[in-house]
This record gives structure tokens, sequence and C-alpha cells, in this order.
């Protein structure tokens, strides 16, 4: 399951954006890797399509992703 849905992960990355260019704008240095990883989590979204595997354990997983989810 994703800990934010694709709006809020967009919703943190324009937060993200305005304070790193304020606080650029004051003299600081940042590097932006909170920044990089949002970007990364926005792209690698899944919205999982979930479908019943290993019958005998009832597991959950992801059609698209692979990913194990719980029920």
């Amino acid at each position: 399951m994703n800990d934010f849905t694709k709006n809020e992960l967009a919703t943190i990355k324009s937060a993200l954006i305005v304070w790193i260019r304020a606080y650029s704008l004051a003299g600081g240095l940042i590097s932006p890797p909170l920044l990089d990883k949002v970007k990364s989590m926005i792209d690698n979204y899944c919205e999982h399509e979930h479908t019943k595997v290993v019958p005998a354990n009832c597991v959950l997983m992801c059609a698209k992703c692979q990913k194990v989810v719980e029920e």
C-alpha cells in the first residue's frame, strides 16, 4: 500500500520546490535529495491492481508491480 496518494506526492514536491527556491535566495546551499526521492516516488507510483495469488496463503499481490499488499 502506498503511504501517499499521487496527488499528495505532487503537493509535497511543489512545497519542496518553493522551500528550496526561498532558501537558495536567502543564500543557503541545499542539495535536493529529498526532492529527488519524492520525484522518484511519483515516477514509480502504482495504483495497485490487486489479484489473489498463492491460494494456500491468500496473499494479495499487485498485478502491475508485483508488490505484496496486506488485506
